[in-house]
């Protein structure tokens, strides 16, 4: 009796398991956000990263239009090395296992670069892009593309439907100090960031009766770490930041390095004045318009936040199973804010609902459940 009983329990959580793969029927296109994905392949996880796993199993039933975008740090931690590099076949291994997923499935990749991917934003990080946008557009020419084109700060945008349009942008860009060179050597049609911001304006002005959906790998806010928030275990076992396993207790000293982090010492946090200016240039379009949703990487987290004049700020940067920030704050414009591997999903449906999902993987075989879904309309008009 009791084996019956395990049967019929079983049989019941397979159902309803396959039930929550299959795709609803009144979904136009699928828009899946995951960042931040270049440490894949744990030497540990013999049957692969988890999170590219779980992305694996929700794409491949789906029988609409399903889109995939990477959002930077693609290959950890100095993006694609030199052919002769002793790295370079490692480099090649992260970076395939995360182009297998779009290959064996009928989705459509898009990788965007991250700070990581341009040698941690070295003055010859240009050369990596490179290399790491050939390698990836070599692939398979129809559907997977790296953009912007190398080493230009975008926006490329695609017109994926009448309700939809994707912008894409490179936002390491901005961070670069020999930026303006690069923009000309590359011949790139936005040279400077006035150009940029002028382009991306432009671009919502004919877009107001679409959602515009904008990737970049920089968030606009942040209540992680980039965004200055450190827990007491940062200030007394600062250490644990360089290695998870180094718990030596360092007191009042060890405050300095979070300290500094959140007073800008780094370009890579919100704080800091570079980073600064790339928020206010983008916020200073954004202000104009309220059909915007900002999707990044960058924070090993996931993140649903309101952003400025009723737009959505979206970070999907957690995806990696085992290197997830649990250092996160929050604030009244936090709608959902969790320190769990997965990404985010955004359905567009035949009524023209845009509806949000988070996918959250639960376990190293790769099995995910979904804790948060709304309907986008709802944050915008604050019934939440």
């Amino acid at each position: 009796m009791k084996n019956f009983i395990l049967y019929i329990l079983l049989t019941i959580l397979v159902i309803f398991s396959t039930q929550m793969l299959l795709p609803p029927s009144n979904v136009l296109q699928r828009i899946i956000l995951i960042g931040d994905t270049g440490e894949v392949g744990n030497p540990d996880l013999e049957s692969g990263e988890p999170v590219l796993m779980a992305l694996k199993n929700y794409v491949k039933k789906d029988t609409f239009i399903t889109t995939v975008i990477f959002l930077g740090d693609n290959i950890y931690p100095r993006g694609l090395t030199d052919i002769d590099d002793p790295n370079r076949k490692e480099n090649e291994r992260k970076i395939d296992e995360q182009i297998a997923v779009i290959l064996n499935s009928k989705a459509t990749g898009y990788f965007i670069s991250g700070n990581h991917d341009w040698d941690r934003g070295s003055d010859n990080g240009i050369e990596y892009i490179k290399r790491q946008a050939n390698y990836i557009n070599s692939k398979d020419v129809n559907r997977i593309k790296y953009l912007p084109k190398a080493g230009c700060p975008g926006p490329e945008f695609i017109d994926f439907s009448n309700e939809l349009k994707i912008l894409y942008l490179d936002t390491q860009w901005w961070f670069q100090d020999n930026k303006l060179e690069i923009a000309n050597a590359n011949n790139c049609d936005c040279k400077n960031e006035d150009e940029v911001i002028t382009k991306i304006d432009s671009i919502l002005t004919v877009s107001k009766d679409k959602t515009v959906l904008i990737a970049g790998h920089h968030p606009l806010k942040s209540y992680g770490t980039h965004g200055g928030h450190f827990n007491l275990i940062s200030h007394i076992f600062p250490l644990t930041f360089l290695n998870d396993y180094l718990w030596l207790p360092i007191p009042i000293v060890g405050s300095l390095y979070p300290s500094a982090r959140s007073l800008g010492i780094s370009k890579q946090d919100l704080s800091n004045s570079t980073y600064k200016n790339f928020i206010n240039k983008m916020e200073s379009v954004f202000l104009k318009y309220n059909n915007i949703i900002y999707a990044a990487g960058h924070e090993h987290n996931l993140q649903v936040l309101k952003g400025i004049n009723e737009n959505i700020y979206l970070i999907s940067g957690a995806g990696i199973y085992r290197d997830v920030d649990s250092q996160l704050g929050s604030g009244e414009d936090a709608i959902y804010i969790a320190a769990k591997a997965g990404f985010m999903v955004l359905d567009f449906y035949t009524d023209k609902t845009i509806k949000l999902s988070i996918v959250q993987v639960i376990d190293e075989l790769g099995n995910f459940t979904v804790p948060f879904s709304i309907n986008i309309a709802e944050i915008i008009s604050n019934d939440i």
